[in-house]
């Protein structure tokens, strides 16, 4: 570290440290640009088509809802005398 001390700054020395600086701030806002660029098109593609979802492995797909029971039907049915087609006697 001494030795950098030691040093003359010469006008070379700084104009060369300031290019270089110089150099990588323009690469800093351009690398920002360029992202903030590939966010914005990412973010248009994906509001433009909707890509479902894979589910996770090993995950089962929902089971369909069984449809609604009809209670009243099925009360009506308990209580109304079921026809049978052959006649039974008590007993028999």
């Amino acid at each position: 570290m001494g030795a950098l001390m030691n040093l003359p700054l010469s006008m070379p020395v700084v104009a060369g440290w300031g290019a270089w600086l110089a150099a990588g701030l323009v690469l800093v806002v351009w690398a920002r640009h360029s992202r903030e660029a590939r966010l914005r098109a990412f973010a248009q593609r994906s509001a433009a088509r909707s890509i479902p979802a894979r589910p996770k492995s090993g995950v089962r797909p929902p089971k369909p809802a069984a449809p609604a029971a009809d209670a009243f039907g099925e009360l009506q049915a308990l209580l109304d005398p079921q026809e049978q087609s052959v006649a039974h006697r008590p007993g028999d």
